[in-house]
C-alpha cells in the first residue's frame, strides 16, 4: 500500500518518485501523484498521476518535512 512520502515506481515505464497526492474516485481506481527529484541542475521534470495498482514502493521510509508555522 502506497502511503504518501514514500519513494515509488510505476511497474510499466519505470517512472520513479515520491508519493505527494493520493485522488479517490467515485468510479474508477485510485491514483497517486508521483513527483521525481530533481535534476543535477536543480530543474524539476514534471509529475504524472498512476494508478495505484501500478505503482510498487521502492523504499517505504516516510519523507519528513519540517513544520512551519
Amino acid at each position: 500500500m502506497v502511503q504518501l512520502g514514500q519513494k515509488v515506481q510505476d511497474v510499466v515505464t519505470g517512472f520513479k518518485g515520491t508519493a505527494t497526492a493520493i485522488g479517490t474516485f467515485l468510479a474508477g481506481p485510485d491514483q497517486v501523484f508521483v513527483t521525481p527529484t530533481c535534476k543535477a541542475d536543480g530543474t524539476i521534470a514534471d509529475g504524472c498521476w498512476f494508478d495505484k495498482d501500478r505503482l510498487e514502493v521502492i523504499d517505504a521510509s516516510i519523507l519528513k518535512l519540517p513544520v512551519h508555522g
